[in-house]
């Protein structure tokens, strides 16, 4: 792990570490489109809220689940995600049976 006692971003900027990773990363750069993030992301239920599946979602871990198991080999990326919609179909099936969420406009 990276000693990163006094470390200070350069140029003073929040995200400027992006662009040479303290901790390791190679190529050092590999972060830096995520500079611009916040122009070309959004959160999640955006327009609107989050709603309660999607809150499900993340606090199963699903998301993070699917992009270690492709990191660490244990399936490839296509079937990681498939995986991963085999759980959120379900989780989205029960919270629109009970009434909590649209049907997303089927």
């Amino acid at each position: 792990m990276a000693d990163l006692a006094g470390h200070r971003p350069r140029g003073g900027g929040r995200h400027d570490w992006l662009g040479a990773d303290p901790f390791g990363a190679q190529p050092a750069d590999k972060l830096g489109l995520l500079r611009t993030a916040t122009d070309w992301s959004t959160n999640v239920g955006h327009p609107g809220p989050a709603h309660t599946a999607e809150g499900e979602v993340f606090a199963t871990f699903v998301i993070p689940n699917v992009f270690a198991r492709a990191a660490r080999g244990e399936a490839t990326a296509a079937q990681a995600v498939a995986d991963a919609e085999a759980q959120i179909r379900p989780i989205f099936e029960r919270w629109r049976e009970r009434g909590l969420i649209g049907n997303g406009g089927s």
